[in-house]
Formats: structure tokens, C-alpha cells, sequence
């Protein structure tokens, strides 16, 4: 009978028992120092997560530049190598003659440049003197000063159209074309120089030419930075990858302010 007293009075205390319980449990990772410990680990995986993914990143974009470096130190030994001949000076101008013809061409205004000296003035030393060195500069200085002044214009309105062909490309590119499909509709559609320059790049890749060797060829033509930096992009994304539309899109943005 005395057990059966008891029991209301142990039913709160066993209740509140349960209640310490529950609290103390939920409370224990706070006052052990679990939770912080978890909290700094947590923080500590973050950080370096954050620290690999930020020198993974440095490194891609140092190995980028190491690319970008070494493609541009090719490009300057090859021109340093190759001698800038007469053939391709009238290439970078846009003239589908040989040497030779050029020469014959030369040769013929310095005969006329003396001729026409000699019979404007009376037959003196003097004049036959200066018919002699107008006939010099008429064959030699002349023709290579008309042939620097015209690779000079068609360099210029090559750089102006570049930037509206790369925009070509790069919408193309980002539709899904292939490169080289975009570089066909550019070497179709573009004004000149810019048709002719990328249609001898498509039609050297179909007798095998590779589109580096391509452009490299391209940049002897038209030797220019922005064409340099076209080359650099192209074969750097066909052997890393990367997102080539940016890259020419950036590359497009400098031709715009040049």
C-alpha cells in the first residue's frame, strides 16, 4: 500500500529525470566542444578546397601564358630565319606576278623616267647626269616604294574588316559550327583582303596543310599582331581546348579599339 503512495510522487521526478536528459543530451556537442571542432574542420576543408581550386586556376592560367609565350617566340624565331623576299613582299601587297615580271616592270620606268629626263632639257652633263639618276631611282626606288605604300593600304584594310570576321566566327562557333566552316564562310562572304587571305588558309587544309600551319603561313602575308594573336588563340584552344568564342571575341574587342 505504501508502494502504491509513492508512485505519484515518483512520476514527476522520473518526468523531470527525462527532461535533464534530453536537454543535456542535446546540449553536449556545445559544452564538450564537438561542435566547434566539427565547425573548424568543416571550415579548414572549405579553405583548402578553396586554396586548391584557386591554385589549380593560377596554374591553368601561368600555363596559358607559358603557351601563349612560347608560340609567340616560334613565330619571331621563324621570321628571324626567314628572309623577307621579293615573292613575298608582293604577296603581303596582293600582286599575283613573279619577280621577275616585277623587275621587267622596274626596269621599264627607269627607262622611261631617263628618257623622259634627257628630252625635257637640252643634252648637258648635267642633264644627262640627272637622266642617269632619275633612270636609278625609277628602276630601283620607285616600284619598291609603290610596292611598300601598297602592302601598307592593304595591311590597314585588312585590320579594319578583321574584327567583323572574327565576330563571324565566333557566332558561328557558339551555333555549334566547326572552325573550319566558319573560316569558309568568312573566306566567301568577307570583303577583300580578308577573303582571299582566309580562302588560301581553307584550301591549304584540303591538300593536308594543318589550320596552325595555315595561319602561321597567313601571318607571313600579313604580318600583323592581331593576325599573330589569331594563330596564338586557335592553336593553343586545338591542343588544350578552352573556350575559343571568348577568346576571339576578346581578340575581335582589341581590333575594334586599334
Amino acid at each position: 500500500m505504501a508502494d502504491l503512495d509513492l508512485i505519484p510522487l515518483l512520476a514527476p521526478i522520473l518526468a523531470a529525470v527525462a527532461l535533464v536528459s534530453i536537454v543535456f543530451a542535446l546540449m553536449w556537442p556545445y559544452i564538450s566542444g564537438d561542435g566547434a571542432s566539427e565547425k573548424r574542420i568543416q571550415t579548414v576543408t572549405e579553405n583548402r578546397t578553396k586554396t586548391v581550386a584557386a591554385r589549380s586556376q593560377a596554374e591553368t592560367v601561368a600555363n596559358r601564358r607559358k603557351q601563349v609565350q612560347d608560340t609567340l617566340n616560334d613565330i619571331e624565331v621563324r621570321e628571324k630565319k626567314e628572309k623577307v623576299t621579293l615573292r613575298l613582299k608582293l604577296q603581303q601587297a596582293g600582286l599575283e606576278i613573279t619577280p621577275k615580271s616585277f623587275w621587267m616592270i622596274s626596269a621599264g620606268v627607269g627607262v622611261v623616267t631617263t628618257v623622259s629626263i634627257y628630252l625635257s632639257f637640252q643634252p648637258t652633263v648635267l642633264v644627262q647626269l640627272g637622266a642617269l639618276v632619275g633612270g636609278f631611282v625609277g628602276m630601283f626606288g620607285l616600284p619598291r616604294w609603290i610596292l611598300y605604300k601598297m602592302i601598307q593600304r592593304r595591311q590597314a584594310k585588312f585590320l579594319r574588316e578583321l574584327a567583323n570576321a572574327l565576330d563571324v566566327v565566333t557566332r558561328g562557333v557558339k551555333s555549334g559550327l566547326p572552325l573550319n566552316e566558319c573560316l569558309q564562310i568568312v573566306s566567301r562572304e568577307s570583303p577583300e583582303p580578308i577573303c582571299s587571305e582566309f580562302r588560301e588558309v581553307v584550301e591549304q587544309q584540303r591538300i593536308g596543310v594543318s589550320l596552325a600551319e595555315g595561319l602561321e603561313r597567313m601571318t607571313q602575308r600579313m604580318p600583323l599582331q592581331e593576325v599573330k594573336f589569331l594563330t596564338i588563340v586557335i592553336s593553343i584552344q586545338q591542343q588544350s581546348g578552352g573556350n575559343l568564342s571568348e577568346a576571339l571575341a576578346n581578340l575581335s574587342g582589341v581590333c575594334v579599339i586599334a
